[in-house]
């Protein structure tokens, strides 16, 4: 994938940009007092899980229109139900 301009993505840096401001803002409000290497160590550990979690956020992402159209569609059945059940006392 060739993007250009901000959005060009470079292999040789470690952190994202997206990290980088994140890092920056906790160091910036003394929140965060970490050394690189505990971070470099900390997401070279973990990057399997960072893998799952993204392949679950990726379904969850299609998954949630259809369990949102299900949830509507068995309201609309429960709503029907006490319709008829009305008509028929």
């Amino acid at each position: 994938m060739n993007l250009k301009g901000p959005f060009q993505h470079d292999t040789d840096r470690f952190f994202s940009i997206h990290q980088l401001l994140c890092l920056a803002a906790l160091i910036f409000f003394s929140i965060l007092k970490v050394s690189d290497e505990t971070i470099k160590e900390y997401l070279v550990k973990y990057a399997d899980a960072r893998m799952r979690l993204a392949a679950y956020f990726q379904l969850k992402t299609v998954l949630a229109p259809c369990i949102e159209s299900l949830l509507i569609l068995d309201k609309a059945c429960y709503l029907l139900e006490q319709v008829t059940r009305l008509v028929l006392l």
